[in-house]
């Protein structure tokens, strides 16, 4: 069925999503989501969870693009949408006149509003920052964590499944005491990674890496001794959990090779995760175990999170975070 366009806007956003879709990305024009419109939505493959909402305005003024940067703004809580974009066509262009012209204004936006300046360029130009590299490394870090995960957790028997029920206090059902074990012991060693890489804190820096950990002699007492070295600088609710479930798995070789499946898998997504500020846990959380329509996944709108953030950060905090002590960890 061919899809009739009613404005000329609509004309438009018709056809930058049909070059888009060129490109080899999934589009849709004037795809409505939770009673919303978004102008343009794009996916780098159809079945992808995350999307790029691109709101677009017919004309260059100020208002225009007052507008569309507004319209782009909506989206910001929605959180499957992860690239938030405004576009404005330049003044009575034509449809067949989009392929070829190099007028186009786009804009990355945020919660603040404008991301940097507004570019101008051709359709090639908004496919680059359309096609976001952070939705790449996100698709990839929750298929290779989530694939060590499901790996990791075949190492352990029934027993062990239902002792770490009794201490999650959660149903045995379906493997989830070991799967959740499994994204909390990974999540620990992706962040000692991190800190490894990034404190300035000589302690931090003299923790053991990934590579190292893979090759110790005894993992589990390894990883116990750096972690507890970690909770005397902070993270405890990261580390507690971690290491609680490592007390209480069985000090066998499968726990050994399900620690080392764990630790290369945070070899090969540490470089990934880096350069990506998205969230993958969630995703990973409700891959694993499917039930984000039964565990009453709700999440925090920025508007609650600004307010949550205010009551809870002194002046005194703010300019401490604005002076770039908080980095000192």
């Amino acid at each position: 069925m061919i899809r009739e366009y009613n404005t000329q806007e609509e004309i438009l956003n018709g056809e930058i999503a049909r070059l888009l879709r060129d490109k080899k990305l999934y589009t849709e024009a004037d795809k409505w989501i939770n009673n919303k419109k978004v102008d343009i939505l794009v996916k780098n493959q159809k079945e992808d969870s995350y999307f790029t909402a691109i709101e677009c305005k017919n004309g260059q003024s100020k208002t225009q693009k007052n507008n569309a940067i507004r319209d782009a703004m909506r989206w910001i809580p929605n959180n499957r949408c992860h690239n938030y974009i405004a576009l404005c066509y330049p003044n009575y262009i034509k449809q067949q006149d989009l392929k070829s012209t190099d007028q186009l204004l786009f804009a990355k936006v945020d919660g603040d509003g404008l991301v940097g300046n507004w570019y101008q360029g051709d359709y090639n130009k908004l496919y680059q920052i359309t096609n976001d590299v952070n939705t790449n490394h996100v698709e990839y870090i929750t298929k290779v964590l989530s694939e060590a995960i499901i790996s990791a957790s075949s190492h352990f028997n029934e027993n062990v499944n239902e002792l770490l029920s009794h201490i999650m206090e959660i149903s045995k059902e379906k493997k989830r005491p070991i799967l959740i074990s499994c994204l909390i012991l990974i999540n620990a060693l992706l962040m000692q990674s991190r800190l490894r890489e990034t404190s300035k804190k000589k302690q931090l820096q003299n923790l053991n890496s990934l590579t190292e950990l893979k090759g110790s002699e005894n993992i589990i007492s390894t990883l116990l001794r750096d972690w507890n070295e970690i909770k005397k600088i902070d993270y405890a609710p990261v580390i507690d959990p971690a290491i609680k479930i490592l007390k209480k798995l069985p000090t066998t070789q499968l726990t050994v090779e399900a620690l080392k499946t764990l630790i290369k898998a945070s070899i090969d997504c540490n470089k990934h995760i880096i350069s990506t500020r998205l969230d993958y846990l969630g995703s990973i959380y409700h891959k694993l175990l499917n039930t984000a329509k039964h565990d009453g996944s709700f999440y925090t709108t920025i508007e609650a999170s600004v307010l949550l953030s205010k009551l809870a950060i002194t002046e005194e905090h703010s300019e401490k975070i604005r002076g770039g002590a908080v980095q000192n960890y």
